[in-house]
């Protein structure tokens, strides 16, 4: 690699770990609180279009559809909503405990990644 790809790659690198840092935090906030989230997206669940990932397996989609129509009756919980969220499509219309899960999830991918690049001592 020549030196101006290493540096574009250090520098990359710093900024992934500072958006990693900053999305962390937001996400962490009380602004986006989980549980506050998943109480909304339940009690609103019935107003959401919303639709199975397209590659889950039969087993997997007729479990997606008990938790929605279990979501349509007011009978889900959050370990169940949790479950659903990871069966649903992202391009979907979603409620925003969607997005805040997907946030962490993508943030904890990236924080992952970044402590595999640190060289070992």
């Amino acid at each position: 690699m020549t030196n101006t790809l290493i540096e574009k790659n250090i520098v990359l690198e710093q900024l992934l770990e500072a958006a990693r840092s900053a999305l962390s935090q937001l996400v962490d906030s009380s602004y986006l609180d989980a549980s506050v989230l998943a109480n909304d997206c339940l009690e609103d669940f019935d107003n959401f279009d919303w639709e199975p990932l397209s590659n889950i397996n039969d087993e997997k989609l007729a479990r997606w559809n008990k938790l929605k129509e279990k979501g349509y009756d007011g009978e889900m919980t959050h370990t169940e909503l949790s479950e659903f969220v990871d069966l649903t499509d992202p391009s979907g219309q979603c409620h925003a405990y969607f997005d805040r899960i997907q946030a962490r999830k993508a943030i904890d991918a990236i924080a992952l990644y970044h402590s595999d690049k640190k060289p070992t001592e």
